[in-house]
């Protein structure tokens, strides 16, 4: 069985996390448009583009038109690896996806709207836009939010139908990816496992602390 841990680092300069805890039989792909070097993770270089975070998004969830592995797992540049991936395998990915559960004081639509705009994380006008879109097409508002930084995929033909709805959803509206992610789930439901937030957030922190 083939697994990997990849990660992407577009548009501006980030720090390649190294793993601190070894995995055997796990590769490491990094994606980037930085010079950077590692001993551990593989460098794939990216052209730079317009919209980087776009790209990066589309790297992030439609992975399997980039490399060809049974599992794998997603980290944000934030993260690196700090734990047994196969025991977390074990435990948590029983189908298709596992993914991280959202911090409660934003795990609502209109709380991640808000958070968005007040941190001005992308447009207004594209934030709100999509929000009026998804309520109208009778999206939950108050469905369950997830967050995908810390993401675990089986390559299964159900995962990359999701994976493809969810980025066409990104594409068309926010890189903002939590909220489509959701979306997606409401509108091609399959089965995930929900790693909780504060062991799964603290188990690839790359510093001391959780929040």
């Amino acid at each position: 069985m083939k697994k990997v841990i990849y990660t992407v680092l577009l548009g501006k300069e980030y720090k390649l996390n190294e793993p601190k805890y070894f995995n055997k039989d796990w590769n490491l792909k990094c994606f980037t448009d930085q010079n950077i070097s590692s001993k551990n993770w593989e460098i794939i270089n990216i052209k730079r583009c317009k919209n980087p975070r776009k790209k990066s998004r589309e790297i992030k969830i439609t992975n399997h038109t980039f490399f060809d592995y049974d599992i794998c797992l997603y980290l944000d540049a934030r993260f690196t690896v700090r734990t047994d991936l196969d025991s977390m395998v074990k435990k948590y990915l029983k189908k298709n996806i596992a993914v991280m559960s959202r911090k409660k004081r934003v795990n609502s639509y209109k709380a991640e709207l808000d958070l968005c705009i007040k941190l001005n994380l992308d447009s207004e006008t594209i934030l709100t836009k999509q929000f009026n879109q998804y309520k109208s097409d009778g999206f939950p508002l108050d469905s369950m939010l997830y967050s995908p930084g810390i993401m675990l995929k089986r390559n299964t033909k159900k995962t990359r139908k999701f994976m493809e709805l969810w980025y066409n959803e990104v594409n068309k509206h926010s890189y903002r990816d939590i909220v489509s992610f959701a979306y997606t789930l409401w509108t091609y439901p399959i089965e995930i496992s929900v790693m909780p937030h504060k062991p799964t957030y603290k188990s690839f922190m790359n510093y001391p602390g959780v929040r």
